[in-house]
């Protein structure tokens, strides 16, 4: 079959002969010029165009049937024109020119003109989508999370969660960097992250086997800008929000460059208060008891921090870099739980429970990269290398009052530890083929020491029989290979392999109890494009990843909601195997179509155990078996009214199965389910610098692996002012307070609803003011080694 394929792969190539040029555009000092435009003429008929990259490299590939006399053209605004002529009979099929010498032009002057360079909003590259921001104006004054709700495929929303084309558990990168602790942390981190750094987005719906094998649900990759001039520029912004309480923001950050040296600093706080609802109804059907559950929880929470990032160019050719990056938080939740115990049908309540939970949480984390490049060719030849330390420590302290010789106390020290290195390299044979292959080492060690403890006279005294000090270590090796071929200008393929060695011992040091595991994992990969005209692109894709729990559902703890509901660990899970194909069509960049299918096995899931004897019920994660998810994604975007307003509107429809078991109750069931999500941007006045913006999102029922979803959705509206370097921002979330669903969960010992309020209704104000040089150049996407293990993390 493998034989056929590249058989017919071969076959497609015509008689057009493909000839490739590459060089470079520098200044007198040999300094890079980046986005210079270059062109291939041939009789005054332009073959092929380029623009060079932040280091001043460019690539041409060209396709002509008899190759005359060529003329290279070069121009970028601020410099003099210039031409270069290659003359007939000379063999182009891999020219290297060399430099080309740009003179500033010191006759012209722009004074107040923005000239832009126009690329495609949205871009399908080989094994992404692109999102290019340069110029658009949501980047005023705005953050990262909010841009996000902007990007095509991603859907957002304020509760932390994060979708590409309808699937969960998405993963972040920043400058090909995962530098996230958690939802809730990354959440406020991206809130504070200023939009105007913002090059573009890229949505990787199906990671090759160059990223982390615990990525393949998905990745969005935000590439951040740098000066490309001397100088200092920054921004300050304050957001007011207020729903049930008020909660203020604010976000510095200031970036400096000088010759070589560069650097940038953020630094942002948040001080909030939440208040959050939750109506659950327990019906134990054995005995037909019915406990009524009311919770009120108000969350006062504090999340600061900052990240600094150091930039060093060696040469022309190396770059070294530093980045630190930490987060803090402190909270203090009250929890007030009415509960009533009844027969069901009856209105005679049996007895009644009021609760009282103090919750304390306290914690921080520290990532600090180390990072160095060296660009070996004008091919796109590198070697980098990348040293991670990561340190997380998160303090839980929960406090549950009931009645005087009734109530606990739990205490949580949370301590992660990790090391970790890669290196990459790749090495360009021509413009169409290259290969890039990779080391990674990932150390992590994990420390969890719980005090349970039983209210005795005046103090706590300890429960043996519910604490518990449990270790965790996890080493990871891997090593992968990446191999791309462009057959001509419609076909391309890459394949790719990825070998992890996994080795994970966890101890708990109270009950003398050890378990080890050693296993190997082999992850492959392929991807085949066809672009059989400019404006429409084909792709097909299947993939290998592994599914490894986070941190925090391993440790064998209990938290209690009430005295009759908790939810405990499991530190048995194994990691699930999944296997993704996508098959996608592009049309104008405009129109993008998605075909996906997932499926797992050794999937995992939370679900509730209930103990009928004495009315308790416990949520835990268990290996339930498999699951296949299908899923139709499409992405439409347009504009109406002569430009005035921008539209973009995707929908997904699925049909998801679960098949398995877990103590006691078999699980087989699947429905379909569907999602829509429409973003309008409306351009009141452009002279005025005044626009709209109407988001509307809607979700139907979901089944889940233990029960139903209801529908829900939500309506956005803001309006946004520039002045001068001033933006003021007036905004609304969810103003039908419709974004969060009730639920039910079913099984052979209970019925379970559960009905939340979270507090989503907001308005807003947001005032931010910018200054300094505004010329800016893209950062280049470094992929570091400790991705997996920080988005495992979580506060």
């Amino acid at each position: 079959m493998s034989v056929f394929i590249i058989v017919f792969l071969l076959s497609t190539v015509n008689t057009v002969a493909q000839i490739s040029i590459s060089g470079r555009i520098v200044e007198k000092e040999e300094k890079g010029i980046s986005f210079a435009s270059v062109e291939c003429q041939e009789d005054s008929t332009v073959l092929c165009v380029a623009v060079s990259d932040e280091q001043g490299y460019y690539h041409l590939i060209c396709n002509t049937s008899f190759p005359r006399m060529m003329i290279i053209k070069v121009s970028r605004i601020g410099f003099v024109k210039k031409q270069r002529v290659i003359e007939p009979g000379r063999d182009l099929k891999d020219t290297v020119l060399g430099n080309i010498i740009l003179i500033r032009d010191s006759t012209t002057t722009l004074t107040g003109v923005t000239v832009k360079a126009q690329r495609p909003l949205f871009e399908k590259k080989s094994d992404r989508f692109v999102f290019n921001l340069n110029g658009n104006p949501l980047l005023s004054g705005n953050n990262a999370w909010d841009i996000l709700r902007h990007v095509p495929l991603v859907s957002a929303n304020d509760l932390g969660a994060l979708f590409i084309a309808g699937k969960k558990n998405t993963v972040v990168y920043i400058n090909g960097r995962k530098n996230l602790m958690g939802q809730e942390a990354l959440y406020y981190l991206l809130k504070n992250m200023p939009a105007d750094n913002i090059a573009k987005v890229e949505v990787i719906t199906n990671p090759s086997s160059l990223f982390d094998a615990g990525d393949g649900a998905g990745i969005i990759n935000i590439v951040l800008k740098k000066p490309d001039t001397d100088g200092l520029q920054g921004r300050v912004s304050v957001t007011d929000e207020q729903a049930a309480y008020n909660t203020q923001r604010t976000f510095n950050n200031i970036s400096y460059r000088h010759g070589k040296i560069g650097a940038s600093l953020n630094v942002w706080g948040n001080r909030m208060k939440h208040l959050r609802t939750e109506h659950t109804a327990v019906l134990y059907k054995k005995n037909n008891d019915e406990n009524l559950n009311d919770i009120t929880r108000i969350q006062p929470k504090n999340f600061y921090g900052g990240t600094l990032q150091l930039n060093y160019d060696i040469n022309a050719k190396q770059t070294a870099g530093l980045i630190i990056n930490t987060i803090n938080n402190d909270q203090h939740h009250r929890d007030f739980t009415s509960t009533l115990y009844r027969q069901k049908g009856s209105d005679h309540v049996d007895s009644s429970l009021q609760t009282q939970t103090l919750s304390q949480l306290k914690g921080h984390s520290t990532n600090i990269n180390f990072n160095y490049q060296f660009n070996i060719d004008s091919l796109g030849g590198y070697l980098s290398v990348d040293v991670d330390y990561f340190n997380y420590y998160d303090f839980i302290q929960q406090e549950n009052k009931i009645r005087t010789n009734n109530n606990f106390i739990s205490r949580l020290p949370q301590k992660i530890d990790n090391l970790s290195w890669k290196i990459d390299y790749k090495y360009a044979f021509n413009e169409n083929t290259d290969i890039t292959a990779g080391i990674k080492y990932f150390n992590t060690k994990s420390d969890n020491n719980l005090f349970f403890g039983l209210w005795n006279t005046d103090t706590y005294k300890q429960d043996s029989t519910r604490s518990n000090h449990y270790r965790y270590q996890e080493q990871i090796n891997a090593a992968f290979a990446s191999l791309r071929k462009k057959w001509n200008s419609k076909w391309e393929t890459t394949v790719g392999l990825r070998a992890e060695n996994t080795n994970i011992e966890g101890v708990t040091v109270n009950l003398n109890q050890s378990f080890r595991k050693k296993y190997w994992s082999v992850f492959p990969s392929l991807f085949i494009n066809f672009t059989p005209a400019a404006n429409h692109q084909f792709a097909y894709s299947i993939t290998n990843h592994i599914g490894r729990p986070d941190f925090n559902i391993l440790n064998p703890f209990r938290f209690y909601t009430s005295a009759d509901i908790y939810a405990e660990g499991n530190p048995f899970l194994q990691a699930a195997k999944v296997i993704t194909q996508e098959l996608s069509y592009t049309l104008s960049g405009k129109y993008v179509f998605l075909l996906n299918h997932k499926f797992s096995r050794d999937d995992y899931d939370q679900f509730i155990i209930t103990d009928s004897g004495n009315n308790t019920m416990k949520y835990q994660y268990f290996n339930f078996g498999q699951s296949n998810d299908y899923t139709l994604t499409s992405s439409i975007a347009q504009s109406f009214c002569n430009g005035i307003i921008e539209s973009n509107f995707s929908f997904t429809l699925g049909y998801r199965k679960y098949q398995g078991a877990v103590p006691g109750q078999y699980i087989n069931r699947g429905a379909m389910y569907g999602s829509a999500y429409l973003d309008n941007t409306i351009y009141i006045s452009k002279e005025k610098k005044l626009t709209g913006y109407v988001v509307f999102s809607y979700n139907t029922p979901q089944e889940t692996s233990m029960g139903k979803a209801g529908q829900s959705a939500a309506l956005e509206i803001s309006i946004r002012k520039k002045i001068k370097q001033f933006t003021f921002t007036l905004f609304s979330i969810d103003l039908l307070n419709t974004s969060v669903p009730s639920t039910v969960f079913d099984n052979d010992y209970s019925h379970n609803r559960i009905k939340q309020g979270n507090d989503t209704r907001v308005l807003g104000m947001v005032v931010s003011y910018g200054f300094g040089n505004k010329k800016m150049k893209t950062v280049k996407s470094r992929n570091t080694s400790n991705q997996e293990i920080i988005d495992r993390s979580s506060h």
